[in-house]
């Protein structure tokens, strides 16, 4: 149970902004490993839930604990833009191929208005130039809090990113991660999921790995010999 709430950090330690101490309490929290996936559960409901501006950079700040429990290597990004410094919302990167994978990723706590990909856009295009890596290595992912999805994924398949950027949920990353904890899933195949061919809903792959262990899982009970799902007698043997 979490009993240091997002309100109660803000309350203790004040103004949640880019370097503040309520920041950097949040995230000491979250990155410790004695956190629970439901612990950071609970507080992806709070941030979803809420409709403070912290609330939203709390979502920021998960979601980039997501992809550093998945794996990768990961760079906060800021919650206010500035001149100086690119506006994403994190900066993941993935060692799992021979050239460095790096994903530009982007947090909508909703979709009540439209996302328009050319941000995420124009900061891979940043990325790029700034960091002289192959445009085919960085990829824009956006995590949206809740609502309609599939809109989203449709307009990025209407966009000139329709090969660089994929969408998902935050509780479907979530869902990934609590994959890979329960089966022992390798960051190569983290990437493999988050980044397929010819897919921009990559919750929807998730979603299908999940009721794929699910279904193993049953058939594995319902066939095992001393599952209860008939008659035995000491010893294992059927009457």
């Amino acid at each position: 149970m979490v009993e240091l709430t997002l309100d109660r950090i803000v309350n203790l330690a004040g103004d949640w902004t880019d370097g503040s101490r309520a920041s950097e309490q949040f995230r000491e929290i979250i990155e410790d490993e004695q956190t629970t996936t439901e612990e950071i559960e609970a507080y992806l409901q709070e941030a979803i839930n809420g409709s403070e501006p912290y609330h939203n950079k709390a979502l920021q700040d998960l979601v980039n604990n997501f992809g550093r429990r998945l794996g990768f290597e990961i760079e906060y990004g800021v919650y206010q833009g500035r001149s100086d410094t690119i506006g994403y919302d994190g900066h993941w990167i993935s060692t799992a191929t021979d050239d460095d994978t790096h994903l530009v990723v982007e947090t909508k706590t909703n979709t009540a208005y439209s996302i328009d990909p050319g941000q995420a856009g124009e900061y891979m295009a940043q990325f790029v130039d700034e960091h002289e890596v192959n445009r085919e290595q960085v990829y824009g992912l956006y995590v949206i809090g809740e609502g309609d999805v599939e809109t989203v994924s449709q307009t990025v398949l209407g966009s000139q990113y329709r090969d660089r950027m994929r969408v998902i949920t935050a509780q479907r990353l979530l869902d990934l991660l609590e994959i890979q904890e329960d089966s022992g899933l390798r960051h190569d195949q983290v990437v493999d999921v988050l980044l397929p061919i010819n897919a921009v809903d990559v919750g929807q792959l998730v979603g299908l790995v999940q009721d794929v262990i699910e279904f193993r899982a049953r058939r594995l009970i319902c066939h095992h010999p001393y599952s209860g799902t008939g008659d035995t007698v000491s010893g294992g043997l059927r009457r």
